[in-house]
C-alpha cells in the first residue's frame, strides 16, 4: 500500500441527536499517512450543515458545524483491495449558531457552542472508493453528537525514500507536508497520475 492517501472530496449525510435538528449534508477532506499497513494516522477538516424542523410556529435557522480532528484506523487485512477496518479520533468542534424567528417575526439567536470530541468509526476500502461511518460524540452542554455516513474517492501516492517501518521525525515531517507537494504537482503537471493502487 502507498505511504500517503488522500480522501480529497468526501460527501456525507448527517443524522443529528438533537431535537429540533433534521439531517443533512456534510462535506470534508483528509489526509492520511500509513505508518504500517495495517495503520494509518489522518486529518480530518468537515464542514456539516443541518436542517431544521419547525417547532410549533417557529422557524429555525442553524448555521453549519466546522470540525477539525486527528484520526487513526486500524485496518483488519493487509493485503488486496477490499479492507474492513476501524478508528477512532480526537477534535474540535465549532457549532453553528442558531436562529429561532417566532409567529411574531421575534428573532432570538443562540451562540454555537466548541467543544471537544471523540470520533469513533468503522468503514470500508473496495478499491479507490472509501466510505465511513462515523458518530460525532461532543463532551460540551448544548453540543449535538450526529452520526455521517461517509463516501469519497480514495488517491495516494508514494513519498519518496520513505520506509513505513521506520520511525523518524524526518518520515513524520514528510508526511505533515507531503498533502501540499501532492496538490502542487496535480496544479502544475494535471496530467500525471497520482492515483495508486
Amino acid at each position: 500500500y502507498k505511504a500517503f492517501e488522500w480522501d480529497i472530496l468526501k460527501l456525507g449525510y448527517v443524522i443529528p441527536g438533537g431535537d429540533g435538528i433534521s439531517g443533512g449534508l456534510s462535506v470534508s477532506t483528509e489526509p492520511r499517512f500509513n505508518l504500517k499497513d495495517n495503520i494509518s494516522v489522518g486529518l480530518r477538516w468537515e464542514s456539516a450543515i443541518f436542517g431544521s424542523e419547525d417547532s410549533g410556529n417557529n422557524s429555525i435557522d442553524i448555521n453549519a458545524t466546522g470540525s477539525f480532528a486527528v484520526i487513526g484506523d486500524y485496518y483488519f487485512k493487509t493485503d488486496g483491495p477490499n479492507r474492513a477496518f476501524a478508528g477512532l479520533g480526537i477534535g474540535r468542534f465549532n457549532n453553528g449558531s442558531l436562529t429561532i424567528t417566532d409567529v411574531n417575526g421575534e428573532i432570538e439567536e443562540f451562540d454555537g457552542s466548541n467543544s471537544i470530541g471523540l470520533i469513533p468509526r468503522v468503514g470500508f476500502e473496495v478499491g479507490h472508493f472509501r466510505t465511513t461511518i462515523e458518530y460525532n460524540l461532543l463532551f460540551s452542554e448544548g453540543s449535538s453528537n450526529y452520526i455521517g455516513v461517509n463516501f469519497a474517492l480514495l488517491s495516494s501516492e508514494d513519498i519518496p525514500d520513505h520506509k513505513q517501518n521506520e520511525n523518524s521525525v524526518e518520515n513524520f515531517l514528510v508526511a505533515i507536508f507531503f498533502p501540499f507537494t501532492m496538490l502542487l504537482q496535480k496544479t502544475y503537471h494535471p496530467n500525471s497520475n497520482t492515483i495508486g493502487e
